[in-house]
Order: C-alpha cells, then structure tokens, then sequence
C-alpha cells in the first residue's frame, strides 16, 4: 500500500494555503490541516487528558498501521495525529479521527499509518496531536507530543536437532529495509542461544550471523530442552527473539 491520497494531496494543499484563507466550500481535509500548520496551531493548549501513542514504532512492511486513543477536554471535534522526524524532519506517519468514539464525546481513535518510503533516518521520531473545532477549522490547536522510536522490524528463524549429547543449532537474522521493500539477510548479528530452566532464560551459547544473515553452532543441553535465540537492538532495527525449539 502506497501513502495516501490526503498525505500526497496536502504537500500541494500546503503551497497554496500560502496564498489565501480556505473558504468552507473548500473545507480544508485533515491532512491538508495538518501539513500547514501556522503560528496558531504552534500553541500548545490545555486540551489533552491522555493518550496511549506508543513510545516504540516497528516498521516492517510498507504501510505500519498503527492505532492510538487520545482523550481531550469537551469541546473538541476531531483530531489529527501526526509522527515526525528523521533527517527531513518529515512527516512519516499521519490518520485522524473525524469524530468521537460513539457516546463517548471526548474519545478519539485516529488510527495511523506509518510510510516505510517516507522514512529519512531511524530513530528517534515525534507524535505531534492536533484538535479541531470542527471541519472548516483550518489552524486548530496542538493537543500534545509524544516522543516515539521508530525502527526496522526483524526477524529471526530457528531449527535445533540433537545428535548424542550435542544439539546442532541452526537459524537465521532477517531486518527489514524500507527502501528495498523487503527484509535482507542482518549480517555480523551477534546472537545468544539460550535455554529454559523452569525459571529463566539462560545463554548456553553464542554465535554471530555470516554475510548471509545466517548462523550456526553446537551446544549441549539435556533432551527435551527448550531453546531460543536473541538479538540486542540496535540504533536502525528493533532485535529479535525467535520461536523456540525442542531438543
């Protein structure tokens, strides 16, 4: 899925905002709202009871949806939701909630999408949370911001077959790469195999993944114990933690 058509449409909306105020037969759409922002808007206000937008953002496919709840004070309309950042200082993510949740006046769920293409660095990034009157409201006001992280999803894979008192372990590291659309082999990944005590996870092993994003390496455990691998995050990808496996 591509970004759309009301993030694309308020790159040109925002030109033309410049050259006039926007009439109510051409009401401007959230997106278009939120791409020209002014002085106004800048001003931060006593509107925002709550929100749970998330602190950590993965992206691992071309469009991340993801959905929050804000709760303002009485007397907002709609809301607008926004996630900023990278080297453009861009927006990455936009959604809105033309309404409130139904009999719940102060109650919106603008869920958002995330564009993977629109991303110019991982990192840290912001939530920037707009209210609105009502639809002709063209400036509005900033709820709040919320800091968030955003970076690259992965993944990794795991097979384990025991031979004697020795497991063979096998696996993979895979990060997802927002330019290329796909996930590409995480090479140089150190990788902690560990087992599970009854208790605890406990590292029996340590490996790092060759130039293929791929891993192996023996450990001795007892039958029937139960295996996993990990990896640390790091600045651009989230780590990972795989299925597990019995051997």
């Amino acid at each position: 899925m591509r970004k759309s058509t009301r993030l694309a449409a308020a790159l040109t909306v925002s030109v033309l905002a410049l050259g006039g105020a926007t009439t109510a037969a051409t009401a401007a759409t959230p997106a278009e709202r939120l791409e020209s922002r002014s002085a106004t808007s800048a001003q931060v206000a006593e509107g925002l009871r709550a929100t749970d937008a998330t602190r950590v953002i993965r992206v691992g496919a071309p469009t991340t949806v993801v959905p929050i709840t804000v709760i303002t004070e009485p007397g907002v309309g709609q809301v607008d939701a926004g996630i900023y950042g990278g080297r453009d200082d861009d927006y990455v993510g936009y959604g809105f909630a033309p309404e409130a949740e139904p009999g719940r006046p102060t109650v919106f769920k603008p869920t958002t999408e995330v564009y993977a293409e629109d991303i110019t660095g991982w990192g840290a990034h912001t939530w920037e949370l707009y209210g609105y009157v009502d639809e002709d409201d063209l400036d509005g006001f900033l709820l709040g911001e919320v800091p968030t992280d955003v970076r690259a999803h992965s993944l990794l894979g795991l097979s384990a077959a025991r031979s004697g008192s020795q497991v063979a372990v096998r696996g993979s590291a895979r990060a997802y790469h927002n330019v290329l659309d796909r996930y590409v082999a995480w090479s140089g990944r150190p990788v902690s195999v560990q087992r599970w005590t009854g208790s605890a996870w406990v590292q029996v092993g340590a490996v790092t993944t060759d130039a293929r994003g791929n891993l192996a390496t023996t450990v001795s455990v007892p039958a029937g114990s139960q295996l996993r691998l990990v990896t640390r995050d790091v600045a651009g990808t989230w780590g990972a933690v795989s299925a597990t496996a019995t051997a």
